[in-house]
Protein backbone atom coordinates (compact mmCIF):
# COMPACT_ATOMS: atom_id res chain seq x y z
CA UNK A 1 0.00 0.00 0.00
CA UNK A 2 1.02 3.39 -0.78
CA UNK A 3 2.07 5.48 2.32
CA UNK A 4 -0.11 7.43 3.25
CA UNK A 5 -0.28 11.79 4.23
CA UNK A 6 -2.35 13.17 7.01
CA UNK A 7 -6.12 14.66 5.90
CA UNK A 8 -4.58 14.33 2.13
CA UNK A 9 -4.70 11.11 1.38
CA UNK A 10 -2.33 8.59 -0.58
CA UNK A 11 1.37 9.86 -1.82
CA UNK A 12 1.56 9.38 -5.33
CA UNK A 13 5.00 8.50 -6.47
CA UNK A 14 6.03 9.60 -10.27
CA UNK A 15 9.52 8.52 -12.01
CA UNK A 16 10.75 11.68 -13.40
CA UNK A 17 14.21 12.27 -15.66
CA UNK A 18 16.81 14.51 -13.71
CA UNK A 19 20.23 15.61 -14.40
CA UNK A 20 22.01 12.43 -13.07
CA UNK A 21 19.11 9.62 -14.13
CA UNK A 22 16.04 8.25 -13.38
CA UNK A 23 14.89 9.39 -9.96
CA UNK A 24 11.66 8.78 -6.96
CA UNK A 25 9.66 11.87 -6.94
CA UNK A 26 6.81 12.37 -4.70
CA UNK A 27 4.35 14.77 -4.95
CA UNK A 28 0.74 15.91 -3.80
CA UNK A 29 -2.24 15.27 -5.89
CA UNK A 30 -3.05 18.65 -6.77
CA UNK A 31 -0.02 20.10 -6.12
CA UNK A 32 1.74 22.79 -8.53
CA UNK A 33 4.38 19.70 -8.55
CA UNK A 34 2.16 16.83 -9.53
CA UNK A 35 2.66 15.70 -13.21
CA UNK A 36 -0.55 15.25 -15.43
CA UNK A 37 -0.16 11.99 -16.81
CA UNK A 38 -0.85 13.67 -20.44
CA UNK A 39 1.96 15.98 -19.74
CA UNK A 40 4.62 12.87 -18.97
CA UNK A 41 3.48 10.82 -22.20
CA UNK A 42 4.29 13.77 -24.84
CA UNK A 43 7.75 14.72 -22.72
CA UNK A 44 8.31 11.33 -22.91
CA UNK A 45 7.15 11.08 -26.96
CA UNK A 46 9.67 14.54 -27.64
CA UNK A 47 13.03 12.46 -25.87
CA UNK A 48 11.96 9.29 -27.95
CA UNK A 49 11.69 11.73 -30.60
CA UNK A 50 15.05 13.66 -29.60
CA UNK A 51 16.91 10.16 -29.63
CA UNK A 52 16.47 9.16 -32.80
CA UNK A 53 17.66 12.16 -34.28
CA UNK A 54 20.49 12.01 -32.03
CA UNK A 55 21.47 8.43 -33.75
CA UNK A 56 20.48 9.41 -37.04
CA UNK A 57 23.30 12.17 -36.49
CA UNK A 58 25.50 9.89 -35.39
CA UNK A 59 24.89 7.29 -38.17
CA UNK A 60 25.65 9.81 -40.36
CA UNK A 61 28.94 11.16 -38.62
CA UNK A 62 30.06 7.81 -39.38
CA UNK A 63 29.21 7.09 -42.67
CA UNK A 64 31.08 10.23 -43.75
CA UNK A 65 33.62 8.99 -41.74
CA UNK A 66 34.23 5.57 -43.35
CA UNK A 67 33.47 7.70 -47.02
CA UNK A 68 36.37 9.90 -45.93
CA UNK A 69 39.09 7.07 -45.36
CA UNK A 70 37.95 6.73 -49.26
CA UNK A 71 38.81 9.84 -50.95
CA UNK A 72 41.35 10.68 -52.70
CA UNK A 73 43.12 14.07 -52.38
CA UNK A 74 45.22 16.08 -55.50
CA UNK A 75 48.76 15.78 -55.62
CA UNK A 76 50.59 17.65 -53.62
CA UNK A 77 53.34 17.76 -56.32
CA UNK A 78 52.06 18.93 -59.40
CA UNK A 79 54.18 19.12 -62.78
CA UNK A 80 56.63 21.74 -63.43
CA UNK A 81 55.63 24.47 -65.16
CA UNK A 82 52.65 27.25 -65.38
CA UNK A 83 48.83 25.87 -65.88
CA UNK A 84 47.38 25.68 -69.14
CA UNK A 85 44.13 24.93 -69.65
CA UNK A 86 42.55 22.16 -70.73
CA UNK A 87 39.02 23.00 -72.46
CA UNK A 88 38.29 24.63 -76.13
CA UNK A 89 39.75 28.22 -76.19
CA UNK A 90 36.80 30.84 -77.55
CA UNK A 91 38.19 30.44 -81.16
CA UNK A 92 37.57 27.24 -81.28
CA UNK A 93 34.09 26.96 -80.13
CA UNK A 94 33.36 29.97 -82.20
CA UNK A 95 34.73 27.85 -85.22
CA UNK A 96 32.56 24.55 -84.15
CA UNK A 97 29.55 27.30 -84.48
CA UNK A 98 29.95 29.74 -86.88
CA UNK A 99 32.99 27.29 -89.17
CA UNK A 100 34.87 31.23 -89.93
CA UNK A 101 35.00 34.70 -88.75
CA UNK A 102 33.47 35.16 -92.33
CA UNK A 103 30.33 32.61 -91.28
CA UNK A 104 27.21 32.69 -88.83
CA UNK A 105 25.72 30.05 -86.57
CA UNK A 106 24.49 27.83 -89.29
CA UNK A 107 25.72 24.65 -90.78
CA UNK A 108 26.74 25.34 -94.50
CA UNK A 109 30.45 26.61 -94.61
CA UNK A 110 31.12 29.90 -96.10
CA UNK A 111 32.69 29.95 -99.73
CA UNK A 112 34.40 32.82 -98.50
CA UNK A 113 36.49 30.47 -95.94
CA UNK A 114 38.06 28.23 -98.40
CA UNK A 115 41.18 28.34 -99.68
CA UNK A 116 42.01 28.73 -103.50
CA UNK A 117 44.30 27.54 -106.58
CA UNK A 118 46.04 29.06 -109.10
CA UNK A 119 43.28 28.85 -111.47
CA UNK A 120 40.75 29.73 -108.50
CA UNK A 121 40.05 32.01 -105.83
CA UNK A 122 37.69 29.62 -103.72
CA UNK A 123 37.99 25.44 -104.31
CA UNK A 124 35.49 23.03 -103.11
CA UNK A 125 37.06 19.79 -102.79
CA UNK A 126 34.60 18.22 -100.15
CA UNK A 127 31.27 17.56 -100.73
CA UNK A 128 28.98 19.46 -98.54
CA UNK A 129 26.33 22.63 -98.29
CA UNK A 130 28.14 25.97 -99.15
CA UNK A 131 26.59 29.39 -99.11
CA UNK A 132 27.81 32.83 -99.85
CA UNK A 133 27.38 35.47 -96.87
CA UNK A 134 28.59 38.40 -99.25
CA UNK A 135 29.42 39.74 -102.62
CA UNK A 136 32.80 37.97 -103.83
CA UNK A 137 35.02 40.02 -106.40
CA UNK A 138 37.19 37.67 -108.64
CA UNK A 139 40.91 38.13 -109.57
CA UNK A 140 42.25 38.87 -113.36
CA UNK A 141 42.80 35.15 -115.00
CA UNK A 142 41.00 33.41 -112.39
CA UNK A 143 37.85 31.35 -111.64
CA UNK A 144 35.93 32.77 -109.05
CA UNK A 145 34.74 29.22 -107.68
CA UNK A 146 35.82 25.75 -108.82
CA UNK A 147 33.58 22.82 -107.32
CA UNK A 148 35.47 20.17 -108.14
CA UNK A 149 33.75 17.59 -105.22
CA UNK A 150 30.47 15.72 -105.61
CA UNK A 151 27.67 15.87 -104.07
CA UNK A 152 27.44 19.90 -103.46
CA UNK A 153 25.10 22.55 -102.74
CA UNK A 154 25.59 26.12 -103.29
CA UNK A 155 23.05 28.81 -101.72
CA UNK A 156 23.83 32.02 -103.33
CA UNK A 157 21.89 33.96 -100.90
CA UNK A 158 21.13 36.26 -103.14
CA UNK A 159 24.47 37.43 -103.59
CA UNK A 160 27.04 38.38 -106.44
CA UNK A 161 29.89 37.51 -107.99
CA UNK A 162 31.95 39.50 -110.13
CA UNK A 163 34.67 38.19 -112.41
CA UNK A 164 36.85 40.82 -113.67
CA UNK A 165 38.14 41.08 -117.32
CA UNK A 166 41.88 39.61 -117.97
CA UNK A 167 42.00 41.99 -121.02
CA UNK A 168 43.42 44.72 -119.12
CA UNK A 169 46.06 42.58 -117.44
CA UNK A 170 47.00 40.39 -120.71
CA UNK A 171 45.45 37.13 -119.35
CA UNK A 172 42.03 35.05 -120.60
CA UNK A 173 39.04 36.03 -118.18
CA UNK A 174 37.95 33.42 -115.46
CA UNK A 175 34.38 31.95 -115.15
CA UNK A 176 32.24 32.91 -112.10
CA UNK A 177 31.57 29.15 -111.30
CA UNK A 178 33.05 25.97 -112.67
CA UNK A 179 32.13 22.57 -112.30
CA UNK A 180 33.16 19.46 -112.76
CA UNK A 181 31.85 17.30 -110.10
CA UNK A 182 28.32 15.36 -109.95
CA UNK A 183 25.28 16.15 -108.05
CA UNK A 184 25.75 19.45 -107.81
CA UNK A 185 23.08 22.47 -106.89
CA UNK A 186 23.70 26.14 -107.78
CA UNK A 187 20.99 28.56 -107.37
CA UNK A 188 19.85 32.32 -105.83
CA UNK A 189 22.59 33.85 -107.19
CA UNK A 190 24.08 35.92 -109.90
CA UNK A 191 27.50 36.18 -112.00
CA UNK A 192 28.48 39.79 -113.28
CA UNK A 193 31.12 39.01 -115.96
CA UNK A 194 33.23 36.29 -116.75
CA UNK A 195 34.28 34.18 -119.60
CA UNK A 196 31.34 32.06 -118.99
CA UNK A 197 29.58 33.24 -116.22
CA UNK A 198 28.69 29.63 -114.60
CA UNK A 199 30.27 26.68 -116.64
CA UNK A 200 29.12 23.38 -115.65
CA UNK A 201 29.78 21.66 -119.14
CA UNK A 202 31.92 19.27 -117.27
CA UNK A 203 29.39 19.01 -114.88
CA UNK A 204 26.33 15.58 -114.62
CA UNK A 205 23.64 15.60 -112.69
CA UNK A 206 23.46 18.92 -111.76
CA UNK A 207 20.59 21.63 -110.88
CA UNK A 208 20.80 25.38 -111.86
CA UNK A 209 18.19 27.26 -110.39
CA UNK A 210 17.23 31.39 -109.87
CA UNK A 211 20.80 32.10 -111.33
CA UNK A 212 21.13 35.46 -113.77
CA UNK A 213 24.50 35.66 -115.68
CA UNK A 214 25.12 38.87 -116.81
CA UNK A 215 27.64 40.58 -119.42
CA UNK A 216 29.83 37.20 -119.83
CA UNK A 217 31.79 37.19 -123.41
CA UNK A 218 31.84 33.90 -124.45
CA UNK A 219 28.18 32.10 -122.62
CA UNK A 220 26.22 33.18 -120.24
CA UNK A 221 25.66 29.40 -119.25
CA UNK A 222 27.52 26.64 -120.28
CA UNK A 223 25.64 23.49 -119.10
CA UNK A 224 26.71 19.56 -119.95
CA UNK A 225 24.39 16.00 -119.37
CA UNK A 226 21.62 15.21 -117.25
CA UNK A 227 20.89 17.90 -115.54
CA UNK A 228 18.38 20.77 -114.85
CA UNK A 229 18.88 24.35 -116.27
CA UNK A 230 15.56 25.93 -114.41
CA UNK A 231 14.01 29.57 -114.04
CA UNK A 232 17.53 31.12 -115.06
CA UNK A 233 18.28 34.15 -116.98
CA UNK A 234 21.74 35.40 -119.44
CA UNK A 235 21.45 39.14 -119.78
CA UNK A 236 23.91 41.46 -122.64
CA UNK A 237 26.35 38.62 -123.27
CA UNK A 238 28.44 39.23 -126.03
CA UNK A 239 27.98 35.61 -127.99
CA UNK A 240 25.65 32.78 -126.60
CA UNK A 241 23.08 33.23 -123.49
CA UNK A 242 22.99 30.00 -123.04
CA UNK A 243 24.79 27.00 -124.52
CA UNK A 244 23.66 23.62 -124.08
CA UNK A 245 26.81 21.32 -125.22
CA UNK A 246 25.70 17.96 -122.75
CA UNK A 247 23.06 15.44 -123.72
CA UNK A 248 19.70 14.35 -121.63
CA UNK A 249 19.41 18.08 -120.15
CA UNK A 250 15.87 19.61 -119.47
CA UNK A 251 16.45 22.92 -120.10
CA UNK A 252 12.77 24.70 -118.99
CA UNK A 253 11.37 27.84 -117.92
CA UNK A 254 14.92 30.15 -118.78
CA UNK A 255 14.92 33.42 -120.20
CA UNK A 256 17.66 35.16 -122.39
CA UNK A 257 18.22 38.79 -122.87
CA UNK A 258 19.91 41.15 -125.69
CA UNK A 259 22.28 38.46 -126.68
CA UNK A 260 23.49 37.78 -130.30
CA UNK A 261 22.25 33.96 -130.01
CA UNK A 262 19.68 33.48 -127.34
CA UNK A 263 20.09 29.21 -127.19
CA UNK A 264 22.17 27.23 -128.69
CA UNK A 265 21.81 23.77 -128.21
CA UNK A 266 24.75 21.24 -129.80
CA UNK A 267 24.24 18.42 -127.61
CA UNK A 268 21.96 15.58 -128.09
CA UNK A 269 18.39 13.99 -126.27
CA UNK A 270 18.07 17.20 -124.13
CA UNK A 271 14.38 18.68 -123.87
CA UNK A 272 13.67 22.37 -124.52
CA UNK A 273 10.45 23.80 -123.46
CA UNK A 274 8.34 27.29 -122.16
CA UNK A 275 11.94 29.46 -122.61
CA UNK A 276 12.25 32.96 -123.70
CA UNK A 277 14.53 34.67 -125.60
CA UNK A 278 14.24 39.25 -126.15
CA UNK A 279 16.01 41.10 -128.50
CA UNK A 280 18.40 38.21 -130.17
CA UNK A 281 19.20 37.79 -133.37
CA UNK A 282 19.15 34.41 -133.27
CA UNK A 283 17.00 33.33 -130.68
CA UNK A 284 16.80 29.94 -130.45
CA UNK A 285 19.56 27.48 -132.30
CA UNK A 286 18.71 23.78 -132.07
CA UNK A 287 20.80 21.61 -133.41
CA UNK A 288 19.18 17.45 -134.55
CA UNK A 289 18.09 15.33 -132.10
CA UNK A 290 16.87 17.04 -129.88
CA UNK A 291 13.21 17.49 -128.34
CA UNK A 292 11.32 20.69 -127.88
CA UNK A 293 8.11 22.86 -127.78
CA UNK A 294 6.99 25.30 -130.85
CA UNK A 295 9.31 28.02 -131.21
CA UNK A 296 7.02 30.96 -131.50
CA UNK A 297 7.92 34.60 -132.21
CA UNK A 298 5.47 36.99 -130.96
CA UNK A 299 7.79 40.38 -131.15
CA UNK A 300 5.41 42.83 -131.70
CA UNK A 301 1.98 40.90 -133.17
CA UNK A 302 -0.42 42.20 -130.18
CA UNK A 303 -2.61 39.02 -129.47
CA UNK A 304 -0.77 36.49 -129.09
CA UNK A 305 -3.56 33.99 -129.33
CA UNK A 306 -3.81 34.85 -132.75
CA UNK A 307 -0.55 33.34 -133.43
CA UNK A 308 0.13 29.73 -134.73
CA UNK A 309 1.30 27.56 -131.38
CA UNK A 310 1.43 30.54 -128.85
CA UNK A 311 -1.40 28.42 -127.14
CA UNK A 312 0.62 25.47 -126.65
CA UNK A 313 2.01 24.40 -123.31
CA UNK A 314 5.47 23.81 -124.39
CA UNK A 315 5.56 26.84 -126.43
CA UNK A 316 9.24 28.59 -126.72
CA UNK A 317 8.63 32.32 -127.01
CA UNK A 318 10.98 35.17 -129.09
CA UNK A 319 9.88 38.53 -128.91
Amino acid sequence: MPPRGPAFGPVVGVVKEGIGGWVHHAALPGSAGFPRVADWESSMQKKDVDRRVLIAGLGGAVAGSLLARNAVAGSLNPPAGGVSPSGRDLTQVTNMIARTDQGCAMPPVPVESLPGSASAKHVISVSGSYYLVGNIQGNPGQNVIDVQASHVDICGGGFHIFVPSGASSGVPSGCGIVCSGQNVTFYDGSVIGGRVGIDFSQASRYIIWDVISIGAEAAGFQIGGEGNFYDSEAHSCQNVGVLATGARALIEEGAVYSCPVGYMITGAQNIFFNNFATNCQTPFQIGPGNSYGPLVNVAGVGDMSAVPGSTNPWANFAY
